[in-house]
C-alpha cells in the first residue's frame, strides 16, 4: 500500500501509511474534521486521539495518529493501522 498525503493550506500535512484511503477521501475527511471542530482550524493544536477516534468512526479502521513538527516547523501528523498486541 503507498502513502497518501494532503498538505493544508498552511503548509501542515495529514499523511496516511499502509492504508487504504485515497486521496479524495482523506481530503474530505480532514475538511469535515475541521469544519466540525473549529478550534482545529490551526492542524498545529490537533488532538492526536481525536483525530485517531474520528478517522475510525469515519473509515472504519482502527489507527494510530503521530504529530510531528519538522525543523521548518510544519506540522505532519501520520495515521497508521494499530495492530492488536501479540501475545
Amino acid at each position: 500500500m503507498a502513502m497518501v498525503t494532503w498538505e493544508l493550506p498552511d503548509g501542515s500535512e495529514v499523511r496516511c501509511e499502509q492504508l487504504t484511503v485515497d486521496a479524495r477521501a482523506l481530503r474530505t475527511f480532514v475538511m469535515r474534521f475541521m469544519a466540525a471542530h473549529p478550534r482545529y482550524w490551526d492542524a498545529g493544536s490537533w488532538d492526536v486521539e481525536e483525530l485517531a477516534t474520528e478517522f475510525e468512526r469515519h473509515f472504519g479502521e482502527k489507527v494510530e495518529v503521530r504529530k510531528t513538527v519538522r525543523p521548518d516547523g510544519v506540522t505532519v501528523h501520520t495515521v497508521r493501522p494499530r495492530f492488536a498486541p501479540s501475545m
